[in-house]
């Protein structure tokens, strides 16, 4: 019969269930050690805690516990293992009390606890903060008219709706509120040209609400992008819209004058709505207008429908 390794008899010894407390006490510590070898450090614990049930005085056991705790990063639990016994009521035992490795274990868990309230306090005074400037954020989005889309009214809701993660980005962005002084604030945004003609499009990663657009467009125009050969995308040779939303079977856009209007003014015009936190500018070459027959919509000034009607 082959010699059982070493380390696998307290896994066999525990099978059969000896009646001797202290045996089992020691074979439960024993295992717990070889558990922790093999990197089982939660089963390694719990080997201890029934060493320790069998023999509350069991040192090894109440150090390796301990041990475990701290690997694990229980902190508080490692505290009370060593204060108490692992059975209902009663104190460590003196031996225990006296013992110097212990001690420095109390003194690791009890700075690692301090570390851990120190952390759960930043946490949650960062949490407050981040609740006080989505809510800030909220009110100035309704003050300003902006509609989202999907509507958003709680504070712990708004990145969910409102961050965007957009393709290479190395970094979520959204809509933020910037204050400047007592009085002033201003919303920076995310904003999406699309060239639906080309199947393309460019992303401006902040826009501040009140300047013109025409000064937001500066670098995005200011050279030919790789798809656009002959150039044909300049300021001067296209129009810039923005779609409607409304009843009406026909998509509707309305005309954007980049030098006179601001984002401000743009998302404030009705049946303007901003779906999940970017707002969206299309941007046509006039060529394309005139083929696809752009037409008035019903007479409202600046507003247009492609196709004949």
């Amino acid at each position: 019969m082959p010699k059982l390794p070493y380390h696998l008899l307290p896994f066999l010894c525990i099978k059969l269930r000896c009646s001797d407390v202290r045996l089992n006490s020691v074979l439960f510590a024993n295992r717990s050690a070889a558990h922790r070898r093999l990197g089982n450090v939660r089963s390694a614990f719990k080997d201890c805690f029934f060493a320790r049930r069998f023999d509350s005085e069991n040192l090894k056991a109440i150090r390796r516990g301990a041990e475990c705790l701290l690997e694990l990063g229980e902190a508080a639990k490692c505290i009370a293992w060593i204060e108490t016994k692992a059975n209902e009521g009663g104190t460590i035992s003196p031996k225990a009390q006296m013992d110097e490795q212990l001690e420095k274990m109390r003194n690791k868990a009890e700075a690692m606890r301090a570390e851990e309230d120190r952390d759960a306090r930043r946490e949650r005074a960062k949490e407050i903060l981040k609740r006080r400037r989505n809510t800030k954020l909220i009110e100035a989005l309704r003050t300003r008219g902006v509609r989202l889309c999907p509507p958003v009214d709680e504070p712990d809701e708004l990145c969910q709706h409102l961050q965007i993660s957009f393709g290479p980005l190395e970094r979520h962005l959204m809509v933020r509120l910037v204050e400047e002084g007592t009085k002033s604030a201003r919303l920076i945004w995310p904003l999406l040209l699309q060239y639906p003609e080309k199947g393309q499009m460019d992303f401006v990663s902040e826009c501040a609400e009140d300047i013109p657009l025409a000064e937001a467009f500066e670098e995005v125009f200011s050279s030919p992008a790789h798809w656009d050969s002959q150039h044909q995308f300049r300021p001067d040779n296209v129009r810039f819209f923005v779609a409607l939303s409304g009843a009406d079977e026909r998509e509707r856009i309305r005309e954007i004058f980049p030098e006179k209007h601001s984002l401000r003014v743009v998302l404030q015009w009705p049946d303007v709505c901003v779906a999940m936190g970017l707002p969206v500018i299309q941007v046509y070459t006039r060529q394309h207008l005139e083929q696809n027959e752009l037409k008035a919509s019903g007479g409202e000034k600046d507003i247009f429908h492609f196709g004949k009607g």
